[in-house]
């Protein structure tokens, strides 16, 4: 189990890329299932910033909760795939100061209500 926890650690991108993927197909599937195509772009751009999160954890951090803004924004209905944003911010309290990794809770936190505001039933 070791040399398996080595080839891991010696292999970072090709391990987040497997997360990214399967947060990705988890959001194509019910963009596709529920016919909801917008939520096509918003999957690539939530997953996509989740290969590059442990080399650029404060870009793909950005980048992800910017998409997020957007589908907010614009209705797009949650998905699997916004789990993207909970992985981005764990590897911004990882690997960033903790100025950095408060401020990304705050936006999360914030994006979070604004979510429930929008999506929840009257």
């Amino acid at each position: 189990m070791s040399a398996l926890y080595a080839w891991l650690r010696r292999h970072p991108r090709l391990v987040d890329g497997v997360l990214a993927f399967v947060l990705a197909f988890g959001g194509l599937g019910t963009a596709f299932g529920y016919r909801r195509y917008l939520l096509i772009p918003a999957t690539l751009g939530l997953t996509i910033p989740v290969i590059f999160r442990r080399t650029h954890p404060t870009g793909a951090f950005v980048t992800a909760v910017t998409i997020g803004a957007v589908q907010l924004l614009l209705d797009v209905r949650t998905a699997p795939s916004d789990l993207s944003i909970v992985v981005l911010l764990y590897t911004l309290a990882a690997y960033t100061t903790r100025r950095i990794s408060v401020a990304g809770l705050i936006v999360c936190l914030v994006g979070s209500a604004g979510a429930v505001l929008r999506f929840a039933p009257p």
